[in-house]
């Protein structure tokens, strides 16, 4: 796994111990606390929830890139390991046309 894949699970996991934490807390503590003050909590928890999963959309977006980029480095090195001049020719031809592109 790389280093971006690595960062998503990394936020994955911190979303999920958010979640058990808020419920925890309500759990114990939300009968005692007033309207207002559950709200807030609740107001302040799905904020928190929303930044989350707009960073994990975001390291989703770059792990995927990262792992079509380990992808393609495979395939290069498989072409170019095969030792064919035809092989070889294509794997360039595909290096200059991933070159290219922008993921």
């Amino acid at each position: 796994m790389g280093k971006q894949t690595d960062n998503l699970n990394a936020l994955r996991e911190q979303k999920a111990l958010k979640e058990r934490l808020y419920a925890d807390t309500m759990g114990r503590f939300g009968g005692q606390m007033n309207d207002a003050y559950r709200n807030y909590n609740a107001q302040n928890h799905a904020i928190s929830m929303h930044l989350m999963e707009r960073e994990i959309q975001q390291a989703e977006r770059l792990a995927d890139a990262e792992r079509a980029q380990e992808i393609t480095e495979q395939v290069l090195k498989n072409l170019t390991d095969s030792g064919g001049k035809a092989a070889k020719d294509i794997a360039a031809e595909l290096q200059k046309a991933l070159n290219g592109l922008k993921l």
